[in-house]
């Protein structure tokens, strides 16, 4: 039996600019890729806890930057994969470049199929 797998990725730009347009993409797609979300670690909930049907693997740029206090300049980076609970069965970290320009997620599709998506 075929399954298809609907893939997207998104430049947010910025959670606070790029949320609504994000929950658009979740009504087609299956496996969402997320860059440039400029969450802090303490907001990352913000894009864990977006959409109920999702399991979201999240990390922010800025956790070096935002050790000492305060941010100079402003927010950068950050990578989130978003995956549809209803097509994978399960999800595991396998690491993230120190620079966070790149997230790799090993997933297990309820077909039985593994994948390593970076």
């Amino acid at each position: 039996m075929a399954m298809f797998v609907n893939f997207a990725s998104y430049n947010m730009r910025g959670f606070g600019q790029g949320h609504f347009q994000l929950l658009e993409v979740c009504k087609g797609h299956d496996i969402i890729g997320i860059q440039e979300h400029w969450l802090p670690d303490c907001d990352l909930n913000k894009i864990t806890s977006l959409h109920d049907e999702f399991v979201v693997v999240a990390k922010s740029a800025m956790s070096d930057k935002l050790q000492p206090g305060f941010l100079r300049g402003r927010p950068f980076g950050g990578l989130a994969l978003l995956f549809r609970k209803s097509v994978i069965a399960e999800c595991k970290l396998i690491g993230v470049a120190t620079n966070c320009r790149c997230l790799a997620v090993m997933i297990r599709l309820h077909t039985g199929r593994h994948f390593l998506l970076m």
